[in-house]
Order: structure tokens, then C-alpha cells, then sequence
């Protein structure tokens, strides 16, 4: 996290100021956000106005596209890692398990929040910055619908979901989030890799389309009929 860290900066992304050592233990300078995690609105049952929302997702977006153009996944979206300050700024947190691109992990080893995993993550495969579209896209989902989008009883459970794409569309969930956003989130929670979103600059940009009442990019397409034949 620190050697990510100090490689970092941008508005939207966490800064570490210092790292080091004071004797044998270590320590980590970080800019303090007078804020709160999405998670904690989640838990508070407080609802984001959906124009908000989107702009703070479209926030995140910028953020990770400034880490994986210095080719850093961040590996671990969620709630919890979002955080959002009074005036509605959203800053990325916790590079903890970010991983370089092009490197592989150490075999046999997932680390990271199932729920929210893309199928290839949660299977141990390669990784590209597309699952962090999907993790994104999962983060998204939980916050319009209020349910984690893999569940399980237990690790094993949920990371079995996430490897095999088991999840409700979000409008099965919240009949209230409109269709094209759904469109959105499905795009970004595409099975395939190559069915994403690209990068985070696409993502944006249908995030900040449909929040302009503009045409998105994303639309209902097989995903979401797929979807709905699991009822």
C-alpha cells in the first residue's frame, strides 16, 4: 500500500504523504477524509439521491483510471473503501491487496471481498483492469439495490457465486432503479471480460450520459435476458 501509494495522485484517490519505520514498526502517513464510507450509509439506511450517486461513482471512475494507467489494480472494491465527504467528493481507499498489472499472485491465494469479485478473481485467474470495472459495477449495485450481489453463508459460498456469475438483476432486486442503469451496471458486471467496459473511462462516460439524459452505451442486451430466465 505504500509503494502504491506514493506512485498515486490524484483528487479522487487516497494520498499517502510518508512511509517508514520508527524502530521495528512500521508506519503510514495517510490524508485524513472528513467523511464517511458508503458502507455507513448503506448501514444507516440513509439513501444518496440517484443523481449523487452516479456522480460518485463517476468520481471513482477517475480515480482508478489515473491508478491503472500507472498500471495498479486496486483489487478490492466496495462500499467500505469509498469514501465520501460533506461536500459530495468520493476518495478511493485501501490499496492493501492492489497488485501491479501483469502480475499474477501467489497460487492458490484469492485475497480480496468475494462479494464483490469478478468471476476470474474469485477463479485465481490473470487480471486486467476490467475487474475492477466489475468490482466497480458490484459496488454500484449493492448501493442502489441494498443487497451484496454474491452471498453465502460462508467465504467458500460466496466466492462459488462470484466464480459462477450468480447473482438477481438489480431490477428483480429494486424494480425503482431505472433500465438503462441497469443496463449500465450488467455492462459492467459483464461475465466475460471482453463483454465490459474496456477501462474506467467507458464506465464514466455511460455513468455521466445517463446522468445527463443522454444515449449510454450500455443496453438491455442477452446479460439481462439471461438474467431473468434464472428466476
Amino acid at each position: 500500500q505504500r509503494d502504491f501509494g506514493l506512485m498515486l495522485d490524484h483528487p479522487n484517490l487516497i494520498k499517502v504523504h510518508d512511509a517508514g519505520w520508527e524502530g521495528t514498526v512500521p508506519f503510514l502517513v495517510m490524508e485524513w477524509v472528513e467523511g464517511q464510507p458508503l458502507s455507513e450509509h448503506l448501514e444507516e439506511g440513509r439513501a444518496l439521491e440517484l443523481g449523487t450517486l452516479v456522480d460518485l461513482f463517476a468520481q471513482a471512475c477517475r480515480g482508478l483510471a489515473h491508478a491503472h494507467e500507472r498500471s495498479i489494480l486496486h483489487k478490492d472494491l466496495k462500499p467500505d473503501n469509498l469514501l465520501v465527504d460533506r461536500m459530495d467528493h468520493l476518495v478511493v481507499s485501501d490499496f492493501g491487496v492492489a497488485q501491479r498489472l501483469g502480475e499474477t499472485g501467489e497460487p492458490g491465494v484469492i485475497v480480496g471481498t468475494p462479494a464483490y469479485m469478478s468471476p476470474e478473481q474469485a477463479m485465481g485467474k490473470a487480471l486486467d483492469a476490467r475487474t475492477d470495472v466489475f468490482s466497480l459495477g458490484a459496488t454500484l449495485y449493492e448501493c442502489l439495490t441494498r443487497h451484496q450481489p454474491f452471498q453465502g453463508d460462508r467465504r467458500r459460498a460466496v466466492l462459488d457465486a462470484a466464480a459462477a456469475w450468480d447473482f438477481k438483476p438489480p431490477r428483480e432486486v429494486n424494480p425503482g432503479i431505472p433500465e438503462l442503469l441497469e443496463a449500465v451496471i450488467l455492462k459492467a458486471m459483464a461475465r466475460k471480460p471482453q463483454s465490459r467496459y474496456p477501462d474506467m473511462a467507458a464506465f464514466e462516460q455511460d455513468l455521466v450520459h445517463w446522468e445527463e439524459g443522454r444515449a449510454v452505451g450500455a443496453r438491455r442486451s442477452w446479460m439481462g435476458r439471461l438474467l431473468k430466465r434464472r428466476k
